[in-house]
């Protein structure tokens, strides 16, 4: 089903544009996956790539500029229409919608849960970084400035539908190979080892083992020397090895993924006189 779409507000990009979306089309255009989705991915060639998450909100703190609007869509439209808007939340009030404008990305804003609420971000709100769908189908950001493992797992959760990756199956954990050596860096997973009274164990970050993960039948793994005695290690890709190593000394490139719920490709935009733009 085609939606169109009429905005006028104030500091628009163009005084009126009538934006066509596609409803339906995010959750078809990619199969059915085990994993449930953390967000819609839309990746649009004049509107430029967002993404969108359900059941969260924008602080109206952090907003610039709050419209009133009939719908979600509108809304979403009214972002992209002013100059400085790269992140918005809808928020039902009523028979309206709260727009919630900002200026910056989830990360430096206060992005918080509620369950009618959508938050929409476009993908250059972003960390500093490359922003890529990979092999996997799963989205990688990898971000440019390097941060210690406890930094580069909170950075990544504060972007919704994002964590520090978790690369169980060997599709992901050669999809991790691929960027680590595309990039030639040393990349954060989040990975960890502990001392337990049974023994060490190392888990992923949903507290899985990792030697029940397919990833463990073709990573090579090392500890550095010193490291075994602590408590927990760390591990990060280094040189195709998952390395384990302490919080404090090592600095890497954090990398967050996400699991989109859907590819989707708005193909065009008409203005008010149905001109092609």
């Amino acid at each position: 089903m085609w939606r169109v779409v009429l905005v006028a507000t104030e500091a628009l990009r163009m005084p009126w544009v009538a934006v066509v979306f596609m409803a339906g089309a995010v959750a078809g255009s990619l199969p059915m996956a085990t994993v449930e989705p953390s967000l819609y991915y839309i990746n649009t060639s004049p509107l430029g790539s967002f993404l969108e998450k359900p059941g969260m909100t924008l602080s109206i703190q952090d907003a610039y500029i709050t419209l009133r609007v009939k719908n979600r869509s509108t809304c979403r439209a009214a972002c992209w229409s002013h100059i400085h808007c790269v992140a918005v939340a809808a928020v039902p009030d009523g028979e309206i919608i709260q727009c919630r404008l900002a200026d910056r990305g989830p990360t430096w804003t206060n992005v918080t849960a509620a369950s009618r609420a959508t938050y929409t971000y476009w993908e250059r709100s972003l960390p500093t970084g490359t922003y890529d769908l990979r092999e996997d189908k799963m989205l990688y950001l990898v971000v440019s400035d390097r941060a210690n493992f406890t930094a580069a797992k909170e950075l990544c959760k504060r972007i919704p539908g994002h964590r520090l990756a978790i690369t169980k199956t060997i599709n992901q954990y050669e999809t991790l190979l691929r960027i680590a050596n595309e990039k030639q860096i040393s990349l954060w997973v989040d990975l960890r080892g502990e001392k337990t009274t049974a023994g060490d164990v190392v888990l992923w970050g949903d507290d899985t083992l990792y030697s029940d993960s397919g990833a463990s039948r073709v990573a090579k793994m090392e500890t550095s020397p010193g490291t075994q005695v602590t408590k927990t290690r760390y591990y990060r890709l280094k040189g195709n090895v998952l390395h384990g190593t302490t919080l404090a000394k090592e600095l890497c490139h954090p990398l967050c993924q996400a699991h989109p719920m859907g590819l989707s490709r708005l193909t065009f935009i008409r203005d008010y006189e149905g001109n092609r733009l």
